[in-house]
């Protein structure tokens, strides 16, 4: 799926690219849709963050929904 495999990878980069937060929502649609579940440290990390950016907005809701 998208979450397992592309969305940990660009959570890696040190500037993740823009379009990320678009991705991440896709994921969450996606991951909604089919009842995945799973435990993605980089989506975790990124979503502990303090700061409130979309970006940490998104990786909240795709952790939120693959924590079922």
């Amino acid at each position: 799926s998208i979450a397992r495999t592309l969305v940990p990878v660009l959570l890696r980069m040190d500037r993740p690219p823009q379009a990320t937060p678009d991705l991440l929502t896709l994921a969450t649609t996606t991951a909604a849709a089919i009842g995945s579940r799973a435990d993605l440290p980089e989506v975790t990390t990124l979503a502990a963050r303090p700061a409130r950016t979309r970006l940490t907005v998104e990786a909240t809701r795709l952790a939120r929904t693959l924590a079922g």
